[in-house]
């Protein structure tokens, strides 16, 4: 039965294991195949690559998806932007989306953004942000149609 010297793999062929040093555990990899021993952050055949809720090769570091707004602990490997709910934002999606306030419920800013600023409405208070000739504010009542939208001042 022929085999491979130490860090070769795929007899009788004998290819030289290629694997990254960062990510493995030394410069050696299974026989049949060539899969390296990945550390539990990298993954791939040559453990060259981050593995599932990691970023940021070659350092593949820990995802921190903790925001009330992310839907799982992955992230974008290249840049570690969090999967966010529709109106969370934020890396970790710890912010609400622009039309929205009050994190961390994330509430809908009921303006008419014909006349607000492209903020629509304060993080915070869900104030409506109006333009310049532009007047209201937004009125929180039992009834939801008496809000008072940024009006065209004459």
């Amino acid at each position: 039965m022929l085999r491979c010297a130490y860090g070769y793999y795929d007899p009788p062929e004998c290819k030289p294991c290629d694997c990254f040093l960062n990510g493995t555990y030394g410069n050696v990899c299974e026989v049949g195949g060539g899969q390296c021993p990945c550390k539990v952050n990298f993954d791939g055949a040559d453990c060259g690559q981050c593995a599932d809720g990691f970023w940021n090769f070659p350092e593949c570091e820990p995802c921190t998806c903790a925001g009330k707004g992310a839907l799982d602990l992955s992230c974008d490997k290249l840049t570690g932007q969090c999967n966010c709910d529709f109106a969370f934002s934020g890396k970790e999606c710890d912010t609400c989306q622009t039309g929205f306030f009050d994190y961390p419920k994330c509430t809908f800013c009921d303006c008419d953004t014909t006349g607000t600023e492209p903020e629509i409405c304060h993080q915070t208070s869900g104030q409506c942000i109006c333009k310049d000739n532009y007047t209201g504010k937004r009125v929180i009542s039992v009834r939801q149609d008496l809000l008072i939208p940024c009006l065209l001042r004459l």
